[in-house]
């Protein structure tokens, strides 16, 4: 059994050269992060150090340099913290938060020691895809280049005022994607109480509205009188606090379900239609405010009238 670990680990790092031959390092730099937890929370703590150096070695060989192959090794090492987290039986929603705190921390600093490199790529990748799009020389395909380089140019013009809230964003995700499946396999091993794994059960905190009340004067006072500074606090805190109120509404999304019984399909169905309709984002909305009405508590009262209602039926 412990052959087989190990022949999933070479298969991991055999897929993490592939992506960083072809140039897609940034998923072969989230590949380790569950498997070092997993085998972490497992007991089986040489697998995941052993996991960890895979991790390190593989873009050492790759690409020769030693600084590139600490950073994967660094982001690797998250899935330990989460193993040691989850051991220690911390809070679902503390682990989510601290890995997305920790991470972002680290990212962001590299993004502005790297600053101009970064948006450097940015143009170059903007400017390919419009070429790309120019190239099938259709009226449409012109038009929509026409369209997305204004767009493109728009992003440009304000990346340094999207970036931080947009990063923060996609690692709050990522941390949410590796730590709840990992919660909800090793639940009964680990001991959970009830809240400490359970996604649906994840609220915002509800003094985050007064943070949303405060960016939203930061915005009205840079519209009237433009400050950069402002600006910067004001679009990057809102695009965060949107993923927080998204995540928030996807788990009131999840409880409803769970206590309407609804069948697995039926919720995948309902996002695969927001996400069709293009209101996904719908989610957020809901998630913020759930602040005042509280959606789990109205589903649980709804649950409990019916069978109250139910109940009554059988005893005429």
């Amino acid at each position: 059994m412990m052959r087989f670990y190990w022949i999933i680990g070479v298969a991991l790092a055999t897929v993490m050269a592939l992506l960083l031959v072809v140039g897609l390092d940034l998923f072969a730099m989230m590949l380790f992060q569950v498997p070092v937890a997993y085998y972490w929370l497992s007991r089986k703590n040489g697998l995941a150090v052993g996991m960890l150096c895979f991790a390190t070695v593989v873009p050492i060989l790759i690409t020769g340099s030693l600084a590139y192959a600490l950073f994967f090794g660094i982001m690797a090492s998250y899935g330990l913290l989460l193993g040691i987290l989850a051991r220690r039986q911390v809070a679902l929603g503390m682990t989510i938060t601290l890995l997305t705190v920790t991470m972002f921390v680290l990212l962001a600093a590299l993004s502005i020691a790297d600053w101009g490199i970064l948006n450097a790529d940015l143009q170059t990748a903007f400017h390919e895809y419009v070429v790309k799009l120019e190239s099938t020389n259709t009226k449409e395909a012109i038009a929509q280049a026409e369209m997305i380089a204004e767009g493109f140019e728009w992003i440009e013009e304000n990346f340094v005022f999207l970036y931080f809230g947009g990063l923060l964003g996609l690692v709050m995700f990522m941390a949410t994607a590796a730590s709840v499946p990992l919660y909800w396999r090793f639940r009964s091993e680990v001991s959970f109480s009830v809240t400490n794994y359970q996604f649906r059960l994840l609220r915002a905190p509800e003094h985050l509205v007064w943070l949303a009340i405060l960016l939203v004067g930061l915005w009205f006072w840079d519209s009237r009188s433009p400050n950069e500074v402002l600006r910067f606090l004001s679009w990057n805190g809102a695009l965060a606090l949107i993923a927080i109120y998204w995540l928030n509404g996807l788990s009131i999304v999840f409880y409803i379900s769970y206590v309407w019984k609804w069948r697995p399909v039926v919720i995948y169905l309902l996002l695969l239609f927001m996400i069709v309709l293009n209101i996904i984002f719908a989610l957020s909305i809901v998630g913020f405010f759930d602040t005042w009405l509280d959606f789990r508590r109205k589903a649980s009262y709804i649950v409990q009238l019916r069978k109250s209602s139910n109940e009554s039926d059988s005893d005429k």
